[in-house]
């Protein structure tokens, strides 16, 4: 499906965004989202969403010349690009991010490699499912001690 829908500058650009919105993490030995495993995931999706998503990504581009521009550009140029559009997170970021990140998250937390590194058993939760005692917090400590990725 992939090679019907995108272009090869547009799926090398779908990768290197993906990386920039979820790098990978050394201290916690979690890949980047532009990992071929969990990037493959991403084009797992229906047809449907991803000729939206290259639609969205053709009107996120176009102002600024198109998909061989934009992978042309260097690290310093691409990262302050998109950590303009991170500013805007959530209220006015372009539609192109909303509809991407959705798809980055789901194949990125279906991946073992980051399921294991969070304590938790790969595949899906059911039949056996998870035990999860209510209001037990603690769940949440190793996200809230760890120092934060994301950008400022």
């Amino acid at each position: 499906m992939k090679e019907k829908v995108f272009s090869a500058e547009e799926l090398s650009l779908l990768k290197r965004i993906a990386s920039a919105l979820i790098p990978a993490s050394e201290e916690g030995g979690l890949p980047a989202a532009d990992d071929e495993v969990i990037f493959q995931c991403v084009l797992e999706n229906p047809a449907e969403q991803l000729i939206q998503l290259q639609s969205l990504l053709f009107e996120l581009i176009k102002q600024e010349g198109g998909a061989a521009v934009v992978t042309a550009w260097d690290r310093t140029h691409f990262d302050n690009w998109i950590a303009d559009y991170e500013k805007q997170w959530p209220k006015q970021v372009h539609s192109f991010f909303k509809v991407y990140i959705a798809m980055l998250l789901r194949a990125y937390y279906q991946d073992a490699r980051v399921l294991i590194a969070y304590d938790r058993r790969p595949g899906p939760p059911f039949p056996e499912g998870y035990v999860v005692i209510e209001g037990d917090w603690s769940l949440l400590d190793a996200v809230k001690n760890r120092k934060p990725f994301y950008r400022r």
